[in-house]
């Protein structure tokens, strides 16, 4: 994203394919979850730069991850790292 912040279709598309390697049992855990949340500030911070215009992107890309966050119990921590992934933006 720093070096290519005005492709915009490639980062959709880019995080949209590491968010599909999250989907399936046990996959949001320890070092995933970790970087889940960096992915998080990255897009916000690109977004934020971009004076909130990617915000389309960003709502597209929640919605994907809440695919496959409605898979895992509530009661799992990794449900609670899956739910806040960019909520609110």
């Amino acid at each position: 994203m720093r070096l290519q912040a005005d492709d915009v279709e490639r980062i959709r598309k880019v995080t949209t394919e590491v968010l599909g390697e999250l989907d399936g049992t046990d996959r949001i855990y320890r070092r995933a979850r970790t970087r889940l949340a960096t992915l998080d500030a990255t897009l916000r911070k690109w977004n934020d730069a971009a004076a909130g215009a990617h915000r389309d992107v960003l709502t597209g890309l929640r919605a994907r991850l809440q695919e496959i966050c409605v898979k895992i119990p509530a009661t799992e921590a990794a449900r609670g790292s899956c739910d806040a992934f960019l909520a609110g933006a």
